[in-house]
Order: C-alpha cells, then structure tokens, then sequence
C-alpha cells in the first residue's frame, strides 16, 4: 500500500512541475533551460585579428580596416589618415564596438554578427553633443579576416605597409595627397585600400582585383563615377603609383612606412585560431 501511494505521489509531481512548464513558456516567468539557452544563443568567441571589407550608402561604398583585441576589450579602427581606438562593450552577440571621437566629434559605431567566414552587422556615425548622441548615417557592413602566412612579422616587411605622400596645406587648412594601405597575401595577392585627399577624404576604397608580382602592383578601385585603374612599382621605401584611368595625370611617389604604424601585433591572431562559433 505504501508503495502504491509513493507512486501516485511521484506521477503526480511530475504532472504538477510538466503543468508548472507549460504555464511558464506561455506567460509569468521564463523556463531555467530556455534562458541557458538564449545565453548559449548569444555569447560567442569574438575573434582578433585583422578585418576589412566595405560598406554601402547613399553616397556610395566605403572601405574599413578594423583590428580586434578581445583580450584587452578594445580594438582600432582605421580612418585615413587617423586610427581611432574602438572599445569591445560586451562578448555578447552582437558583437558592439564604439570607437573615441573622431574628426568632426564623430563616433562611429559597429554591431557585428559573427558567421562562418565573416562579421556581418552595421556601422554607424553618431555625433555625441553634452550628454544626447544623434545618428547621421547607418549602412550595413561586411569584414572577413585578414589571413596572412608568415603572422606578424609579415606585415612589418615591404611591400606591406602605409605608402603616403599626404601633406597639410596650412594656407588653406587642406590635407592633399594619398594615402595607400597594403597587406600582402600568398599567390599574388594583396588587401589593401586607398584614400585620396583634396581638403576632405575621397574614399577610403578596397583595392579589388590585386596582382602583385615582384615590384609590380596593379588594382581596380569602384567608386560613385565607376571603375578605376592603377598600377605601381613598389621598392622598399616607396610606391611609385600611376592612374591609367587617366593617363594625363602624373605618377605619385608615396613614401612606405611601417604598418606597425597604425595596429600593433596585439590584432593578430593567436596560433589555431579560427573564426567560427
């Protein structure tokens, strides 16, 4: 008889608690196993390392090099010719990323989502005044890793590096020049983005369909007017840079320095790291 009654009484509290179950998904309070999961949903291993890829708005694309350093809960965003320091809010998904004040009191904001190959999210200008933020601009955006073979110390040796010929026109308050990011990559290939300036900036652009070979560098830039050409012989200390696009213009001679210039070795990544969840 006792043992019966045990029975029942088991039967019973587990219709109660499968009772108490169903209760909570359709209303008062949430399921212990359904907020493991929405955690489980949301943390993700934000990768470091180096990103680039571009963005799209109204008045046409923009290229971004970004570095990660989830260790240190921080990054750097450059912004021709600045680099602006970006701090890792939470490990959350998504990923958000706010940079210092930029020029014109601008901050920038990123809210990426971590995918197999890619951080896909957006980014957006916030101008912050007193204690109010107003957002001018909001365009999606699209980073894949920067792989490069030998690691660092790759990057330190030409022809990667920042080639530039920038110059500040103190008459006029004007910043005149280019200035060019490369990245070298195995089989003839290179990451890298271009920025002109005339007063203001005229990009940044991805640099697309890269052939590096020996000292010889070619590339194809896409802006609002449409597709264009360069091409350049690169030495240790310069870039000697041609716009076959228009062929009445002369060779720009940019002056190499160190990539180290603008990320630290903290943004590559550690041995065996892979992006993915």
């Amino acid at each position: 008889m006792t043992k019966n009654l045990t029975v029942l009484t088991v039967i019973a509290l587990l219709v109660a608690c499968s009772s108490d179950i169903e209760k909570t998904r359709d209303g008062s309070k949430p399921v212990a196993s359904d907020k493991l999961l929405a955690v489980k949903q949301r943390a993700v291993s934000v990768p470091s390392g180096i990103f680039s890829g571009s963005s799209k708005d109204q008045y046409g694309e923009r290229a971004w090099l970004v570095c990660l350093d989830p260790a240190n809960r921080k990054g750097k965003l450059y912004l021709p010719p600045d680099v602006l320091d970006l701090s890792l809010s939470d490990l959350n998904e998504p990923i958000v990323l706010q940079s210092q004040k930029g020029y014109g009191d601008l901050v920038y904001v990123l809210e990426l989502n971590l995918t197999e190959r890619l951080l896909v999210g957006t980014i957006s200008t916030q101008r912050q005044v007193a204690n109010t933020s107003k957002q001018l601009l909001k365009a999606e955006v699209s980073l894949e890793p920067v792989a490069f073979q030998d690691g660092w110390s790759e990057l330190l040796q030409a022809p990667s590096g920042v080639y530039s010929n920038l110059k500040y026109v103190e008459e006029g308050g004007d910043l005149l020049g280019t200035e060019l990011v490369l990245i070298r990559r195995s089989g003839g290939a290179a990451v890298g983005l271009i920025t002109r300036f005339e007063g203001g900036p005229d990009g940044p652009y991805l640099l697309l369909d890269t052939n590096l070979r020996g000292d010889f560098l070619r590339f194809v830039i896409r802006t609002i007017h449409g597709k264009e050409v360069y091409s350049g012989v690169l030495s240790s200390s310069r870039l000697e840079l041609k716009d076959e696009t228009n062929p009445s213009l002369k060779k720009e001679s940019l002056k190499r320095r160190s990539f180290s210039t603008i990320f630290q070795p903290n943004c590559h990544p550690k041995s065996g790291e892979k992006l993915e969840r």
